[in-house]
């Protein structure tokens, strides 16, 4: 299962029934005179890690 949430791409994994989501990696900056989270880098396809490592 797959669709398009508020955060960006989410999926179901088959195997572990976990969820699968794109992590964004953020940094707070003055932006214009306010204080904002701004978005430098993401990770695609991160499942949760305490199934990722008990199925290794």
């Amino acid at each position: 299962m797959k669709w398009e949430s508020p955060r960006g791409p989410v999926s179901i994994d088959p195997e572990t029934r976990d969820i699968v989501q794109t992590v964004y990696i953020r940094r707070v900056e003055d932006v214009g005179g306010m204080i904002q989270n701004v978005e430098f880098d993401k990770i695609e396809n991160v499942k949760g890690p305490v199934k990722a490592r008990m199925k290794n």
